[in-house]
């Protein structure tokens, strides 16, 4: 009876409270409990990826946002308080016709200086360049985005068809072992020849080699994108299928929706904008330039003439406005105004030059995209041709009624169809990837 009273007592005194529940760490959950998947793999959607990827680069994406911002404000800060503390101590003679009048003097002095550029030929313009430097930043923004996205897209996905590469040809294998092992079973009874167990053998030591050349591939590409996302997990990577879509069927609307939302071409434009806002500066040459200034200070000296010495302690201060009227000056009337209309030159050819730029990567990818939908067509046909073929040949072997010698061509034929599958299947879903950015389209949340 004590003995249940002391583990009842036990009970009441060290049981966990309700709102304090025991959390187990990782390594505590039971073996049954957990997902043999999880085990042996870190499972990873292209969706997470990318985001994974923005965080990773984040740093430096607001790093250079911050600075494009800044770059405007530098430029506009000439109409900002210029506050600054200026001293001297010097010491002189000033000697006149008459020499005995010569004054020895010695000076020194402190002030403090408030100044502001209040107007000039930019003030009206500053709003604009604001504006347009503000939305460049912008504009460079979904840049250097796009330049990580479309890294990253390839790099997942130049993993996810290693990983699917490496599966097909284990799955290919385990087949092929179980055709070599019937061979040989054939052999001993007589209905196939030694050659034919030499070919089988063969066969599948192409297989197993071609599995480790895959798994190097896999590894590498695992590797690769575990380095971009700093990832220290010691799985290796369980890529996700993803789905790749493209909304416009007619290469009107693409060119349409290049020029609509392109950034790059976006980009271009606006910096057009901006040089022809500086052009439009420079024609303003004349427009007066007006500027408020302060300051206060202590000053003293001493003059000694003769013998005589007297002091000069003065306390002053001074506000004014300064006006300055430009008249000529041969960079403003004609240099910096020549240059001005060149740059406009300049960056119309550039603007030009990536509008069609674009128009071509745009095109040459539909026309590529159109192709490979076409060649996957005809292949999956071939494909299922093959494996019927090889089904068909599969079984009269295994029944050992022809030699293996004609079942090799078959099997070497069906791998080899599957592997350029995946290749165009690739080709595509990055050829899509890549015309989904030219066409502006937001590819992750």
């Amino acid at each position: 009876m004590k003995y249940f009273i002391l583990l009842f007592a036990i009970y009441l005194f060290a049981k966990p409270q309700l709102d304090e529940p025991k959390v187990l760490e990782p390594y505590e959950i039971p073996h049954k409990f957990k997902n043999i998947k999880e085990q042996k793999y870190d499972v990873l959607s292209l969706s997470q990826y990318i985001k994974t990827l923005y965080v990773e680069n984040k740093s430096t994406l607001d790093y250079q946002e911050k600075s494009d911002y800044l770059s405007n404000d530098i430029t506009q800060d000439k109409y900002n308080f210029d506050v600054y503390l200026s001293g001297y101590l010097k010491t002189g003679k000033k000697i006149s016709a008459d020499v005995q009048n010569s004054v020895v003097y010695t000076e020194k002095g402190i002030a403090i200086y408030l100044n502001k550029l209040l107007f000039d030929r930019d003030y009206f313009l500053s709003k604009k360049y604001t504006i347009l430097y503000q939305r460049l930043a912008n504009i460079n923004k979904i840049n250097r985005k796009n330049a990580i996205l479309i890294a990253g897209v390839t790099t997942y996905m130049n993993l996810y068809f290693a990983q699917q590469e490496l599966k097909l040809l284990k799955e290919i294998k385990d087949s092929q072992e179980k055709i070599f092992d019937n061979t040989e079973k054939n052999v001993k009874l007589g209905k196939l020849s030694k050659i034919d167990l030499i070919a089988s053998k063969n066969d599948l030591l192409n297989l197993k080699n071609s599995i480790i050349l895959a798994k190097e591939k896999y590894l590498k590409n695992d590797y690769i994108l575990r380095q971009s996302i700093n990832s220290h997990s010691k799985k290796p990577f369980l890529v996700q299928p993803f789905m790749v879509n493209l909304n416009v069927n007619s290469i009107y609307e693409i060119q349409k929706r290049v020029l609509k939302n392109n950034s790059e071409i976006a980009s271009n434009s606006n910096i057009l904008k901006i040089k022809k806002l500086q052009l439009l500066s420079e024609q303003k040459r004349f427009v007066p330039q007006v500027s408020y200034y302060s300051y206060a200070g202590y000053s003293g000296g001493r003059n000694k003439l003769f013998s005589i010495s007297s002091n000069l302690n003065t306390q002053n201060w001074e506000i004014g406005l300064n006006m300055k009227v430009p008249l000529y000056n041969r960079n403003d009337i004609t240099l910096k105004t020549q240059k001005a209309k060149y740059d406009i030159l300049l960056q119309q050819d550039r603007f030009k030059k990536t509008i069609k730029n674009n128009l071509i990567k745009a095109n040459n990818l539909f026309q590529s995209i159109v192709s490979i939908k076409a060649q996957i067509k005809i292949l999956l046909q071939k494909i299922e041709l093959s494996k019927e073929k090889l089904d068909i040949y599969k079984g009269q072997l295994l029944l050992g009624m022809i030699p293996y010698k004609k079942y090799s061509p078959a099997l070497n034929q069906y791998i080899n169809n599957l592997k350029k599958l995946q290749n165009l299947q690739q080709q595509k879903a990055i050829n899509i990837f890549l015309l989904n950015i030219l066409l502006g389209e937001k590819i992750v949340e």
